[in-house]
């Protein structure tokens, strides 16, 4: 396999990954979200066929509803993805 096809397959794999660590930090965090949003947040984080935006449309729709503990998990997603957004090409 040449050398800008490995690359190539890697970069396709990078977003995912980093996706999913975000996932690992934010929707399991101690007492943040009700089980609804901790839910939609995995769902999301884990699907690699979703766009950042759609992940993030998806996390807000059941997150973003006045609960403190949902805004708590809704912030730390909105913050690790745009620190991933201005430190990287993959996202």
């Amino acid at each position: 396999m040449a050398k800008t096809n490995f690359k190539y397959i890697n970069d396709a794999f990078e977003r995912p990954r980093k996706m999913g660590v975000t996932g690992e930090i934010c929707c399991t965090m101690n007492g943040a979200g009700t089980r609804w949003c901790q839910a939609a947040c995995k769902s999301a984080m884990y699907a690699p066929t979703l766009s950042v935006d759609e992940t993030l449309k998806r996390v807000e729709y059941f997150c973003d509803n006045g609960i403190p503990a949902d805004a708590e998990l809704l912030a730390c997603v909105n913050h690790v993805v745009q620190t991933l957004r201005d430190h990287t090409n993959h996202i």
